[in-house]
């Protein structure tokens, strides 16, 4: 029998997805942010205090949860969205697991703007995110990839271990795993530099780092 997530968990992975798209919808993820009102006053604070040191504005009350959205940003929205989501979504004692799926996102964002296949680097960020969502909510893969609808692409390399978008995060488990030959086979596939990898993975870390621990 399927392990059905709970409600506050589909929202806050349906939100994860939203902030991390190409183009973000500031209204969509208004509305998923009013489903966890702990998250929401997370964000407004944090706006306030933001709004307070850089510009000296203390009146903030009249402000729409959409008008602070929109003041933060797409790249601050998605770190804050991204750390604050994976920390509310897990279960105890798997708070290790976090940074990592921020690298694997992050890593495989990079990666898939240097191939010259038709990947998108928001769904690249997808699965590397996701892709320890399994162990973080003790769920299995598949049955957790049916509830949040992720895009094929996405489905395909988490569930079925197929496509470009797996090549790629295969190669992000061959670097934590030491595997430099599974990594160069990889590479040589998906026509980049063994160099170039390495840069996105000290790049991706740096990346987790900074918006894990400030």
């Amino acid at each position: 029998k399927n392990k059905c997530l709970p409600q506050n968990t589909l929202s806050l992975c349906r939100l994860m997805m939203e902030v991390n798209r190409e183009a973000p919808d500031f209204s969509a993820i208004e509305n998923l942010l009013k489903t966890d009102l702990t998250l929401s006053y997370k964000i407004m604070r944090y706006v306030r205090n933001l709004l307070f040191k850089s510009h000296g504005i203390t009146e903030t009350d009249n402000f729409s949860l959409k008008e602070m959205l929109m003041y933060l940003g797409c790249n601050a929205i998605r770190r804050f969205v991204t750390v604050a989501a994976l920390a509310n979504i897990g279960v105890a004692g798997v708070s290790e697991w976090y940074h990592l799926s921020m690298v694997r996102g992050k890593f495989c964002e990079l990666i898939a703007r240097q191939t010259e296949l038709a990947l998108l680097p928001c769904n690249a960020f997808m699965c590397g995110l996701f892709s320890l969502l399994d162990i973080i909510l003790e769920v299995p893969m598949d049955d957790l990839i049916k509830q949040i609808s992720v895009p094929h692409a996405v489905s395909a390399a988490l569930c079925e271990h197929k496509g470009d978008l797996h090549n790629v995060l295969a190669l992000s488990l061959c670097y934590e795993q030491f595997n430099w030959e599974g990594a160069s086979e990889i590479c040589h596939t998906l026509n980049i530099s063994e160099f170039s990898v390495i840069e996105a993975m000290q790049a991706a870390t740096k990346w987790a780092d900074e918006i894990s621990f400030g």
